[in-house]
């Protein structure tokens, strides 16, 4: 197929309100374009997967990923071939309307797909028998100058943005490699623990590398609607500041939401059950519980829903219900397996009048 010009409705209303589908148009909207992608072609992902960037002059972006069978890129092309896209459809077709170029190949072990793309005009899109039998994608792409207006890629901001990636995508390993600059920079990324290993960098102690936190409960565990990844801990540093990384999906919810009550519900609620159980008498407030307190976590599933417009914050009191269950129920298994670690948690609450 080729000489697509006519963009869709759904595609020119994209092109036109750019700012709606990325957030803004500087570099945070180029960063947002990038995430809603990767979310999309990162989630089938096995071990072994590698996600190589590479930052070029005059703000050109080129990934390879390898050993990563995207049918969402098989699905993307047939519906740019047809020309129609989800209202809410993300990831490529932002990607192709606010890119002045873009170039994209899909191989699937038996066809290699290609699609070129010019300010939102669809250039080509064909289908070619593969000789080589595996998977792996490659898109070439430019930012449209026209759109994102003064912004320059920074290897700093970008790096740090696939840092992030790489702790929601523990089975692939991303590289990130710096042209911008004659001084070549690399970073790669591996995580296999995931937000655990996010939780082991918050709660490092420069004043006594390697301690490990007196409580610390690491939590995995698959319900019939969503999986969770939760880590909780008290840092033994000095600060007292609450510390919250969590996330649905692949998005931060920076707001917290659902997913941070429900954890702070089920802590809260299994120190009342530990009290009552050593016969002690405790008196929780949210300063207390919050003091020092460290928690990461991650819930994946299917529509999630935001409070407000900025999806920072989630809001879904059937996840937070189930969260607060969850952790009820791990951290009693936790006490159980670690005493000390209960019994340091249960000092930090116990009333004065218990002390005497």
């Amino acid at each position: 197929m080729n000489e697509i010009n006519e963009l869709s409705p759904h595609l020119q209303f994209i092109r036109k309100r750019p700012g709606m589908f990325v957030g803004s148009i500087n570099l945070n909207g180029v960063i947002q374009m990038l995430d809603d992608l990767l979310e999309d072609l990162l989630k089938p992902a096995a071990k072994g997967s590698l996600l190589e960037i590479n930052l070029h002059p005059q703000n050109r972006i080129c990934m390879k990923g390898t050993a990563i069978p995207s049918e969402k890129l098989k699905e993307l092309f047939a519906k740019t071939e047809s020309g129609t896209y989800d209202n809410n459809e993300m990831g490529l077709p932002v990607l192709m309307c606010l890119s002045s170029k873009l170039t994209v190949r899909y191989n699937d072990f038996t066809t290699q797909y290609e699609l070129k793309a010019f300010k939102g005009n669809l250039i080509n899109l064909s289908r070619t028998e593969s000789q080589q039998k595996e998977h792996y994608f490659e898109i070439e792409f430019t930012p449209d100058g026209d759109i994102f207006q003064n912004v320059t890629l920074d290897f700093n901001i970008v790096s740090n943005f696939l840092r992030r990636v790489a702790y929601l995508n523990e089975p692939v390993k991303i590289a990130c490699n710096d042209y911008l600059q004659p001084d070549y920079q690399r970073l790669v990324f591996a995580f296999p623990r995931g937000v655990f290993h996010l939780l082991d960098s918050l709660l490092l102690d420069e004043r006594y590398p390697g301690s490990p936190s007196r409580f610390r409960c690491d939590m995995e565990v698959a319900t019939e609607k969503y999986s969770y990844k939760i880590g909780i801990a008290y840092s033994e540093k000095w600060q007292q500041r609450f510390t919250a990384h969590t996330f649905a999906g692949n998005t931060e919810t920076t707001q917290g939401g659902s997913l941070n009550q429900g954890i702070l519900t089920g802590l809260k609620a299994s120190i009342k059950h530990l009290a009552k159980e050593k016969n002690q008498q405790v008196r929780i407030t949210h300063k207390k519980l919050s003091a020092s307190l460290v928690l990461v976590g991650v819930v994946r599933g299917e529509d999630f829903v935001f409070s407000g417009s900025t999806k920072t914050k989630l809001g879904m009191p059937d996840v937070a219900r189930e969260v607060s269950q969850l952790v009820f129920k791990h951290l009693l298994q936790y006490y159980e397996a670690e005493p000390k670690a209960a019994n340091y948690l249960l000092s930090k609450f116990v009333t004065w009048e218990d002390m005497e």
